[in-house]
């Protein structure tokens, strides 16, 4: 099941994807936690991927990661790296 986020979450994911447009010429390392819908049923599960942050596709609503995995922005539950330690 696709858990909802409450507004305070998506503040915090809002507040790190703007710290990565910020630092992309850094290509910064991070992990995202993302819901990926089953196709064939409801539901679906999470998943964890590590990798450097490539792009911010806002027309797309995507991230990509220099081994161009796409990640919907809108499935992100979570956002972790080092990059944001000096911020939070």
């Amino acid at each position: 099941e696709k858990r909802e986020i409450d507004e305070s979450l998506k503040i915090i994911l809002d507040e790190k994807l703007q710290i990565l447009k910020e630092h992309l010429e850094e290509f910064p390392l991070v992990t995202f936690t993302y819901f990926i819908p089953d196709v064939k049923k409801n539901g679906g599960e999470y998943k964890n991927v590590s990798g450097a942050v490539k792009k911010i596709d806002d027309y797309l609503e995507i991230i990509i990661l220099e081994d161009n995995t796409r990640i919907p922005i809108s499935e992100i539950v979570q956002i972790t790296g080092e990059i944001f330690n000096i911020f939070y």
